[in-house]
């Protein structure tokens, strides 16, 4: 009840432009709903460089009952959110036999501000998707310690299969599991008894039964690899330096913790930055360096000290930065499950603590109703940010700087509406952050044809098309090329145009095509109109 309150504003919300409308409207596969085509379309689909064909299926069978209401796919999203959340409770009071723990954890996992993203934005689906087979995953791994037989290990096997369909972030579970197995479950020490009387394994005999994980997880980034690189998503090898990337990796680190601490200031986008100091990559190291040093001492002692901080470490680093991939530094929705052991390593320190100087069970209760009060009101305030592209955006702009995918959207979202002039400043803007960015000279084209300024719009499309867009963008670019040409009177370059459209889309080159002969006609007798007029005056 608490979630479904804290995330209350969704029924207000619609779809955004920033990919739900690509994915979801645009997309016909997915428009048609879950039809024998669509399933098998999205078995081998690597629509936008990503291949997660579960997460298509499910955006189908949402399509089949909601068509394009967006509170369907919005109330789907947020019930996946809550199961997650509820299994999450479930498999810790099953491995460690803590009631409230458990329940705290969960209640931080579904409350937090950081996971609006992957709740509310409706063609993040894959989050919460990959994340419900994570947790399953991991209930079927507990339940195959409990009882080692073929037919658990092969559920497991398939749970994580299908996680991986979902979304690759998963390669990191087989790690989890392992650790999982230092504590709470207890298995890698024979002396030791474990609170719900697991069985024990040799530490070899644990790693040698992660292998079949760990071959799907390898599969897994190999594809991944191959698809987000032929996308244009993923830089090329030798573009940036590993030294660089590393210095990201370990601030982007410090940042996903700040947040974690202190959720304030989110953003759908937060902009990469080339150019870091020395000094604040080397106090992250140090910071990084010296927690894990911490944890690690509490070995003995304490595991879940070294097993929640690992968990965070270890989940964040297929998209920590070491290989870079799009124009974001990070991004609130891959901490979804990362932070799931922040979450675990926090509640049972406070707790052991707490027990040790005897604090009053009164006092604690207090205490955590208001911490889970602020961070509910956080998301309730968050969620509505995701009300429509222009308030998202928006919301960006005020949290961030030099964001240029901010600007542009915002220019997109004027546009649909008439307002020409006014994109004209947020386009600019854009292109003074990137001067390289594909779709804002888009924009500034169709803003610029629409205010009468036709040789900038060429310009523009021209510019649009050196920047090298994403292959299914170069169709429309090369359409509105041809239609600004004919708007200005240069039929033969828009001709030409249209022969060199077919060799990408020979449909859309027969559209523009006939338009162009259309207009070719309405000029003629244009022309031939004002002839006449002439002759009557004289």
């Amino acid at each position: 009840m608490a979630t479904v309150l804290a995330y209350g504003n969704v029924i207000h919300n619609g779809f955004v432009s920033y990919d739900d409308v690509k994915y979801l409207i645009e997309n016909d596969h997915v428009r048609s709903g879950l039809t024998s085509d669509g399933i098998l379309w999205a078995l081998t689909a690597t629509y936008d460089g990503n291949w997660f064909p579960l997460t298509w299926i499910s955006h189908m069978a949402d399509m089949s009952m909601f068509g394009a209401n967006p509170l369907g796919h919005h109330l789907v999203s947020l019930g996946l959110h809550i199961l997650n959340s509820l299994l999450l409770m479930w498999i810790l009071v099953r491995t460690t036999g803590y009631l409230w723990r458990s329940a705290i954890v969960a209640a931080l996992f579904a409350l937090h501000p950081l996971h609006v993203e992957s709740v509310v934005w409706a063609a993040e689906r894959k989050d919460v998707l990959s994340a419900l087979l994570f947790m399953l995953t991991i209930s079927a791994y507990i339940e195959f310690v409990a009882k080692r037989t073929v037919f658990r290990y092969l559920a497991v096997v398939m749970l994580y299969a299908c996680g991986l369909a979902a979304k690759p972030m998963l390669v990191s579970l087989p790690c989890v599991l392992l650790l999982l197995d230092f504590w709470p479950l207890n298995r890698c020490k024979p002396e030791d008894e474990s609170v719900s009387g697991l069985s024990t394994q040799p530490l070899k005999a644990l790693i040698c039964e992660k292998i079949p994980l760990a071959v799907l997880a390898v599969a897994s980034c190999i594809i991944t690899i191959s698809v987000q690189r032929r996308g244009g998503a993923m830089n090329e090898p030798g573009v940036d330096s590993p030294l660089a990337n590393a210095a990201h990796a370990a601030i982007n680190y410090l940042r996903y913790l700040c947040k974690t601490v202190w959720p304030a200031d989110l953003s759908v986008l937060y902009p990469y930055v080339e150019k870091v100091s020395v000094w604040s990559v080397l106090g992250s190291f140090a910071l990084l360096l010296g927690i894990t040093l911490m944890v690690i001492r509490q070995w003995r002692s304490q595991r879940f000290y070294a097993v929640g901080w690992f968990w965070f470490l270890v989940t964040l680093v297929p998209v920590i930065g070491f290989v870079r991939v799009g124009v974001h530094s990070i991004a609130d929705r891959y901490t979804y499950m990362p932070i799931t052991g922040l979450f675990i390593l926090a509640v049972w320190a406070t707790a052991d603590l707490l027990l040790r100087y005897r604090t009053g069970t009164k006092i604690v209760t207090f205490l955590v109703f208001v911490l889970l009060s602020i961070i509910g009101t956080a998301t309730w305030k968050q969620a509505a940010h995701w009300k429509n592209s222009s308030t998202l955006f928006e919301q960006a702009l005020r949290v961030t700087s030099d964001n240029s995918v901010a600007h542009n959207n915002i220019a997109s979202e004027m546009i649909k509406q008439g307002m020409y002039r006014q994109a004209l400043p947020h386009v600019q803007e854009a292109l003074r952050i990137n001067s390289a960015y594909t779709y804002a000279y888009i924009n500034l084209g169709l803003a610029l044809s629409a205010i009468g300024d036709l040789q900038g719009a060429i310009d523009a499309y021209k510019n649009a098309l050196l920047r090298k867009p994403q292959p299914q963008f170069v169709p429309e670019v090369y359409y509105r090329l041809g239609m600004a040409y004919s708007y200005a009177g240069s039929m033969k370059q828009a001709f030409e145009i249209s022969e060199i459209l077919r060799q990408f889309d020979p449909a859309m080159a027969e559209v523009l095509k006939r338009n162009l002969i259309i207009a070719e006609r309405m000029q003629r007798d244009s022309a031939d109109n004002s002839g006449s007029e002439k002759c009557a005056i004289k």
